[in-house]
């Protein structure tokens, strides 16, 4: 049998790995970082920045899980909706990481009002040659107006608990890793697999699919199965002792 849970973090790993390339030409502030790490101090900088960005990610998951799994308990429609939002946010996220969708700039126009209060903030923090600072820039720097994260954001709302979305999300953050600790050029070059187009299209042909048979699993079981399973494919079934 299946663990749907399973099958979402690791497309959650993979939203990560895949677009890890995008994400890292956007954050200039890592190699900024890299070079204050560089400079004698020690590597736990690095690692203290990327802890904190992944736990920016798993908070923001909460909040936004824990708005979606509330209006889904207080008005039955929406929490059915959210289930087919989320496999229509899957494809949509698979679609732009392929390459065949362009719609990320959109919502990064859109975040970009968030970051420019954010932005000062961090300017304060640099250089981040202590491990507190380390933390509290990547903290900062996961809210940056990145499509990518905004999306994946939006699909583990919905997946049916505040739980489930920090969970899915700090998956996301780990798939980011492995670009954005490859810091020399040896390590870039070691990574770019990452960019070719035919392991990312058959990346986002396995997720489009699991997409669509999560969303078939939902019109399947409309009849009145309480346990059916969310477009995240997570089960909504509460189980009483």
């Amino acid at each position: 049998m299946i663990d749907p849970s399973n099958i979402n973090y690791t497309a959650a790993f993979m939203l990560g790995l895949m677009g890890s390339p995008h994400c890292l030409g956007m954050c200039g502030a890592i190699s900024a970082l890299s070079a204050a790490s560089s400079a004698g101090r020690s590597p736990i900088l690095m690692l203290g920045f990327q802890f904190g960005r992944i736990s920016s990610y798993a908070l923001i998951g909460a909040i936004g899980g824990g708005i979606a799994a509330w209006l889904g308990a207080e008005f039955m429609v929406v929490g059915k909706a959210l289930r087919l939002l989320a496999s229509v946010l899957l494809i949509m996220v698979a679609v732009a990481l392929a390459g065949w969708w362009r719609g990320g700039g959109l919502i990064e126009r859109g975040g970009a009002k968030i970051w420019r209060r954010i932005q000062p903030l961090t300017v304060k923090l640099l250089p981040a040659d202590r491990l507190p600072k380390a933390l509290a820039l990547g903290v900062l720097w996961g809210f940056l107006p990145c499509g990518l994260i905004y999306s994946s954001l939006a699909w583990a709302s919905t997946s049916g608990s505040a739980s489930q979305a920090a969970a899915l999300m700090f998956f996301f953050g780990l798939g980011t890793l492995p670009a954005m600790l490859a810091v020399s050029a040896a390590q870039r070059s070691a990574l770019a697999w990452l960019r070719n187009s035919f392991f990312r299209n058959t990346v986002a042909v396995f997720m489009i699919l699991w997409a669509v048979f999560s969303a078939s699993t939902l019109f399947a079981s409309h009849g009145g199965h309480s346990g059916a399973t969310d477009g995240a494919g997570q089960s909504m079934e509460h189980h009483h002792h």
